[in-house]
């Protein structure tokens, strides 16, 4: 994901999630919270917005995952149910710009004929001291 989205790869991006996806994502890293609540549709629309001036402002980052968590059920052997805790430093090199944030993600992936799909994504981030 963060390659696709250093590149600007917005389609690539929503190809990663599934037709039936939900999507709620809470975002303090603003100063003003915003909220992205719906499906498929809703998460392209914003991956469309904002990919593209990642791409535009040389953006590179670094990502650590913490406290992973994979569940997996005997019953629908192709999900798995994952959680962590992210810190990202982001640093957008033509705006003369880095943020470093953090945020506890949960996400629901389902192997398909297609791939591995995204199926929920909930997360809720803020700025990291």
């Amino acid at each position: 994901m963060e390659v696709m989205t250093t590149k600007g790869d917005a389609q690539g991006l929503c190809d990663l999630f599934a037709d039936a996806a939900q999507v709620a994502i809470l975002d303090h890293t603003s100063g003003k919270d915003q909220t992205i609540k719906g499906g498929k549709d809703v998460a392209c629309q914003q991956i469309a917005a904002t990919a593209p001036a990642m791409a535009m402002l040389q953006t590179t980052t670094e990502v650590q995952r913490e406290e992973l968590k994979v569940e997996r059920s005997l019953l629908k052997p192709w999900t798995a149910e994952i959680s962590y805790t992210e810190k990202r430093h982001t640093n957008m090199q033509r705006a003369g710009l880095q943020i470093s944030t953090e945020s506890d993600d949960k996400l629901t992936l389902v192997r398909t004929f297609g791939g591995v799909k995204i199926t929920r994504l909930e997360s809720e981030a803020w700025l990291a001291d």
